[in-house]
């Protein structure tokens, strides 16, 4: 019974991001995603990725209407400054959006489609987003919060690296180490052999925002979002 129930949070939790303001995982199995709303200080970027990780190019939100290559994929859709909501019409349709700011590229979102919840495994060198879920994170006025963020594929080649508030913060090279800006904070990836992955897990700390957003890259990006909520009594740095 406690392991359903564990279960049953897990999807509650990553359900619920489908109505906030950051990155999230859609879970419906076919249909429209709902609309989809971001937090950003002017107008986004929008890419697309298909199921094979590959971009589709960049949706242009034309007449109330998300538009790729021509094509409506979606609506209604705005995207003004400060005002960007997405409606796709089939979750099928694509894997993944990009949602970022076009004069703040740090400022960006990760929408993953994934039926029921079921995460396929990545290819290798790309990320594992299944570890890092709920993407939209809410610390309800907490200092710190843990997340972990992990690469398929353990592997001496691949390079990633972690951005945080549009900062670098660590960069790797297979699980080694190779320049931490943050000391004390960064550290080698963890290697998991039974699931083939590199994993980080670390407390962020805030910083000086009401909202962080952390940037994980390897072949391809995932982003985090964390809302702080209530004004914390005191602002951390890394140390």
């Amino acid at each position: 019974m406690i392991a359903l129930a564990t279960v049953y949070l897990f999807f509650a939790l990553i359900r619920a991001e489908s109505n906030q303001w950051g990155s999230r995982v859609i879970g419906e199995k076919y249909g429209s995603s709902g609309p989809m709303v971001f937090r950003l200080n002017g107008v986004a970027e929008i890419e697309a990725y298909d199921h094979s990780g590959k971009k589709m190019g960049n949706v242009e939100v034309i007449d109330g209407r998300c538009s790729l290559a021509g094509r409506t994929i979606g609506s209604p859709c705005t995207n003004k400054d400060g005002d960007v909501s997405l409606t796709m019409n089939e979750v099928r349709a694509q894997w993944k959006l990009i949602v970022k700011g076009k004069t703040e590229p740090d400022q960006a979102y990760t929408v993953l489609f994934v039926p029921d919840f079921k995460f396929p495994i990545p290819k290798k060198g790309y990320t594992v987003p299944s570890i890092s879920v709920p993407l939209t994170r809410f610390a309800n006025g907490k200092d710190e919060i843990y997340i972990k963020f992990a690469v398929q594929g353990i592997d001496n080649t691949t390079q990633a690296k972690m951005e945080y508030e549009g900062w670098d913060a660590c960069v790797w090279s297979g699980p080694y180490l190779v320049a931490e800006y943050y000391p004390y904070f960064c550290q080698p990836l963890d290697l998991d052999w039974d699931t083939d992955t590199m994993i980080f897990g670390g407390f962020f700390p805030r910083m000086y925002a009401d909202y962080s957003v952390i940037n994980f890259t390897a072949a391809d990006t995932l982003t985090v979002t964390v809302d702080w909520g209530e004004a914390a009594e005191h602002v951390r740095k890394f140390s």
